[in-house]
């Protein structure tokens, strides 16, 4: 298996992977997350990948 950096066309791979974090904290617990959220939209998450102080 190899390990790289993600790159801008894994942003719906990550948001996916938001979404199903987002999920299991919500099913866990309701009272503090909303169902369906997610911490980072695209265009965050593209200025993330950018900062290489910011490994993703």
């Amino acid at each position: 298996m190899e390990i790289r950096m993600a790159n801008n066309g894994d942003i719906p791979g990550i948001i996916d992977l938001l979404l199903q974090v987002g999920e299991v904290h919500h099913k866990i617990r309701p009272d503090l997350f909303r169902a369906g959220a997610q911490k980072y939209d695209a265009k965050a998450l593209e200025a993330m990948l950018q900062d290489p102080n910011r490994p993703i």
